[in-house]
């Protein structure tokens, strides 16, 4: 268990597992489908937070290109495509197109 009501940016990092608002882990690849695009459309919709706590918690204003950084000009980052590139966000994406697993 983790603490609740938080986002932590080592999740997103990874693509394991997701943590919900309680803090409890759940493995993406036994999580519902349902789950999944719920889990998928709450982190589009804070994008731009999750970008900043990421880019916090590396101890930066940005992110480089191996960390999911953007690959544009800087300060023109897409933050919905910087999220979709994050292993959390691939394995999500996985894991809908493997729906019998």
């Amino acid at each position: 268990m983790h603490e609740p009501n938080r986002l932590w940016p080592w999740v997103f990092a990874q693509h394991q597992v997701w943590v919900d608002v309680h803090g409890a882990e759940h493995k993406i690849e036994s999580m519902p489908l349902d789950y999944v695009e719920n889990v998928i459309q709450f982190c589009r919709g804070r994008a731009v937070r999750i970008y900043v706590l990421a880019a916090d918690d590396a101890g930066r204003e940005e992110l480089s290109d191996e960390e999911g950084g953007d690959q544009g000009a800087p300060g023109l980052i897409d933050f919905i495509d910087w999220l979709e590139r994050t292993p959390l966000m691939r394995a999500l994406r996985r894991r809908l197109d493997r729906p019998t697993r």
